[in-house]
Order: C-alpha cells, then structure tokens, then sequence
C-alpha cells in the first residue's frame, strides 16, 4: 500500500501497533515523506518508532507579534464587511482544499494558539487557524493555485 493513500488504522498496522496512530501522526506521515520514512524504518523499533510517534513537528516560523497583528488585521476586515461569512458549500470547498494542501500542519504548542482556545489546524504559509479563515467570507488562501496563476487556492483572484 502506497504511504500516500494508508489510512491511520492502516499505519497502525504497518507499524506493528495495537490500534490506529493519532489523527496528528497520521496527517504529518501523509504530509511529510521524510516522516514517513523515519516511521517505516524504525517499526520494528519500538524504542525509535515510539519516539517519532510522540515526537512534535517543528513550530512554524511566525512569532507571537506578528500573528496576533495580523489577527487584528483581519478581524478588523471581517468587521468592516459586517462580519459576513462564507455559505456552507464554499466553506466545505475552501476546507477539502485545506485538507489536501501540503501547508496544512497540526497547531504548535505556541502561547497565541493556546489563547485561541483551539486546536485546529493552522496555515504553515500565513499561520491563521484554517476553520477560522476559511469561514470569514474577506479571507483568501496566500497561496497560489498551480492550475491557474492568478488565482489562490481557494479560487479566489490574486491582488
């Protein structure tokens, strides 16, 4: 079974462990081929395997100011477009595009996200709380669409 596509039940198999790994090691093993192949080598290693099981990703690069200055920043947006969110379908859309994007990492242990009183995921690239900026209707993905260069990810124009 290709790492790519192996369910959490199935990486629990693969590494000889009684159930299913964690939601958090599974998405970092899906994102990280590095990861992966650490966990594959040391499955028949319980003493390395259990170690990279508990091990916590890197803490992604934005520092505490910033992000709270560009919390700020849109909440004031969100505010002037009268708080107006997204509707349902495209909310979904802009998540399953989250989901399968290789910036999508698991929420550090940082003191900013623990204030958020959330454990959600978060942007590697910008560093927002993905369910939170994917509802807020002002929000655009800062990434650029492969498929279409003058669009975000989400579909969105880039300015």
């Amino acid at each position: 079974m290709a790492q790519e596509t192996m369910s959490a039940d199935a990486w629990g198999a693969v590494l000889n462990l009684p159930g299913p790994v964690s939601e958090a090691v599974h998405r970092r093993a899906m994102a990280d081929p590095d990861y992966a192949s650490d966990l594959l080598a040391c499955k028949d290693t319980p003493v390395f395997r259990d170690f990279l099981l508990g091990e916590e990703p890197p803490a992604p690069s934005h520092g505490s100011l910033a992000l709270i200055g560009g919390a700020a920043a849109s909440t004031v947006k969100w505010a002037v477009s009268g708080f107006a969110n997204v509707d349902d379908e495209t909310y979904r859309r802009r998540l399953d595009t989250c989901a399968a994007c290789k910036h999508q990492k698991i929420r550090p242990q940082q003191a900013v996200y623990a204030l958020a009183g959330t454990e959600e995921n978060i942007c590697g690239l910008c560093g927002c709380l993905l369910r939170t900026k994917a509802r807020q209707a002002h929000a655009r993905c800062p990434d650029t669409d492969p498929a279409n260069p003058g669009h975000d990810r989400w579909g969105g124009a880039k300015t």
